[in-house]
């Protein structure tokens, strides 16, 4: 009869989806497993510790990589300057991979190139930020040429003269990068008169004029321990970081003065205004 051939077929399709052919079954199971990814989206712990000096240390640990990025971030930018020395900052920021007094500019840049790492720095304005990014059995030794720099930096007076000839160059190639430009217009106008206002590279006259007292005095007055954070990440540990901190950067100035301190000295008010150009 036709209701029984239609319950035959019936059947014989829920037989086939409780016992489905083992050949569409290779690749993957019909019940859906449950995979927990929660350790995959877990951040790393960030875990900071204090030194007596006032230098913290701040580390993020995945040990599963091969590779770390060591560096220290420095609260000490083009806002702490002074109108007249506008531009030291980053003066100073160049003049530290310039030699020291146990390396050579050549010598830092050779012991970089052997680990296979890579040694950088910028300046912004409110930090400096110097760090290295090496492999996992190289972090003491970068860990010890940034002490180095930070340390121990030589600032001949040839190299001064030669890095001024540099940041000239270079304040010329960001007059034409129309993005720095617009930023720099925007901080101008919205910070008027202060030094946030200010250009980080600061003006070509300045550049012209900063001595090397003028980059010393800012080393010893802003990059103080209790301003500075040594930071890891990657391949680290954290008590071997606070270790080595402690035995590399003990000549840092202790100076108790905060960024919080110096700012209420010379508060940058928020102004506003508006920019144009005429054509």
């Amino acid at each position: 009869m036709a209701y029984d051939r239609i319950a035959d077929a019936v059947n014989a399709r829920v037989r086939r989806l409780e016992h489905p052919d083992p050949r569409f079954l290779r690749y993957a199971n019909p019940v859906p497993a449950h995979v927990d990814h929660t350790a995959i989206l877990e951040a790393p712990e960030t875990k900071v510790t204090t030194l007596d000096n006032g230098l913290r240390v701040a580390t993020e640990s995945s040990l599963s990589s091969r590779t770390a990025t060591v560096g220290v971030w420095i609260d000490a930018g083009s806002r702490y300057e002074t109108e007249e020395a506008a531009g030291v900052a980053h003066f100073v920021e160049h003049m530290l991979f310039k030699g020291t007094g146990t390396r050579s500019a050549g010598q830092l840049e050779q012991e970089i190139e052997d680990m296979g790492g890579h040694l950088n720095a910028y300046t912004s304005r409110e930090q400096t930020t110097y760090y290295a990014k090496v492999l996992d059995k190289d972090v003491p030794r970068a860990m010890n040429v940034l002490a180095d720099i930070l340390q121990d930096s030589k600032l001949e007076d040839n190299r001064i003269e030669r890095e001024r000839s540099v940041i000239l160059r270079e304040m010329e190639e960001v007059q034409g990068q129309s993005e720095e430009v617009i930023f720099d217009h925007l901080h101008a106008t919205a910070f008027q008169y202060t030094s946030l206002g200010r250009p980080i590279l600061g003006s070509a006259d300045n550049v012209k004029s900063i001595t090397k007292k003028n980059l010393i005095d800012y080393i010893q007055k802003h990059y103080t321990a209790s301003r500075m954070v040594i930071t890891a990440a990657g391949a680290v540990k954290h008590d071997d970081i606070v270790q080595q901190a402690k035995e590399l950067f003990k000549s840092l100035p202790t100076d108790p003065t905060t960024t919080n301190m110096l700012v209420a000295e010379q508060p940058a008010i928020f102004t506003g205004s508006e920019v144009c150009t005429l054509l």
